[in-house]
């Protein structure tokens, strides 16, 4: 091995990638107050209730701030049910915009 060699011999580096797993209830009401819990939360008639599940990487809290937008379209609104596909369209949109990856699930109401 020549000198030329041995100085651009570089030694590679694994990064430890941190992740905060983070689950928390965002509840919103039909005049738009929303507010967030870490329990499954009680709601009033006027009110839905989105489980959020976030992976977030340690890197993020160094850039600036991150803004996700959800839209979810009326054709999509099903008193019954929601399709896998709509919540993969869910998944994807906010990965495609922010590089994070979201699992979005449809949790059942709990009967009172």
């Amino acid at each position: 091995m020549s000198i030329d060699d041995k100085k651009f011999k570089c030694k590679q580096v694994k990064k430890l990638i941190l992740i905060m797993k983070v689950q928390k209830w965002l509840t919103i009401s039909r005049s738009g107050t929303a507010k967030i819990s870490v329990n499954r939360p009680y709601m009033a008639v006027d009110e839905i209730a989105v489980l959020l599940s976030l992976d977030i990487p340690d890197a993020l809290f160094t850039k600036p701030k991150l803004v996700a937008e959800i839209k979810v379209p009326e054709t999509s609104v099903t008193p019954e049910q929601m399709t896998a596909e709509v919540t993969d369209n869910i998944a994807e949109a906010i990965k495609s915009v922010t590089g994070l990856e979201m699992r979005v699930s449809v949790v059942e109401p709990e009967e009172e």
